[in-house]
């Protein structure tokens, strides 16, 4: 029986939530697709509300702090904003997988679900909050740089949430729109420059 990491069940029930839905997120679902007794994931999470907090943990993590981490080494914030862009929409582009997935099913879930609203409604804030801080450095307004943030956030989640989903090639035009809109220079036709630190090399889980 092959050995099954903790990264692992989280991983594999991050995969569920993209390809399935929140219904399928089971216990029994996660010991049969991986090989392994129940008795390694209590070994793990002890049971199923520890697990459930640490695959919240694990989608906060990757797919907001990893990224926020990621552009770290830009230190100019138009740089900065339009490297954020490329990574939601150029990347996703050419992944193997739709990258929104996890992020459309963790929305549904909190629907009915308060663990996984308060875990959404954080991670809006520290998203909203990191693009309004650029905003705000770019054009010296904290007001203006709020609204600029929250306008491309809502951009962005009415993207995902368009059925069908809106193409990520079209989003991207849609951003570079919202760079010449607010006078941000640069787009998708500028040769962005590699970060001043080794986080570009990090891989992005989700995009």
């Amino acid at each position: 029986m092959a050995r099954v990491r903790r990264e692992d069940w989280l991983q594999h029930g991050l995969s569920i939530l993209s390809s399935e839905s929140v219904a399928a997120l089971t216990i029994e679902r996660l010991t049969t697709d991986l090989g392994v007794t129940k008795g390694s994931f209590y070994h793990h999470f002890g049971g199923w509300p520890s697990y459930k907090t640490a695959l919240l943990q694990q989608f906060e993590q990757q797919d907001t702090l990893d990224i926020i981490q990621h552009l770290a080494g830009y230190h100019d914030p138009a740089q900065k904003l339009r490297a954020l862009f490329d990574l939601l929409t150029i990347v996703a582009i050419y992944a193997a997988n739709d990258p929104w997935d996890v992020e459309i099913a963790m929305r549904g879930w909190a629907a009915a679900d308060p663990e996984v609203r308060a875990m959404i409604e954080r991670i809006d804030h520290v998203r909203i909050t990191f693009v309004a801080e650029l905003c705000s450095a770019i054009t010296g307004d904290a007001e203006r740089g709020l609204l600029m943030a929250q306008h491309g956030y809502s951009i962005l989640l009415g993207a995902i949430l368009m059925q069908p989903m809106l193409p990520m090639a079209r989003l991207r035009q849609i951003y570079d729109e919202f760079l010449r809109l607010y006078a941000i220079p640069g787009g998708s036709d500028v040769d962005h420059a590699a970060p001043n630190s080794g986080t570009a090399d990090r891989p992005i889980e989700s995009y």
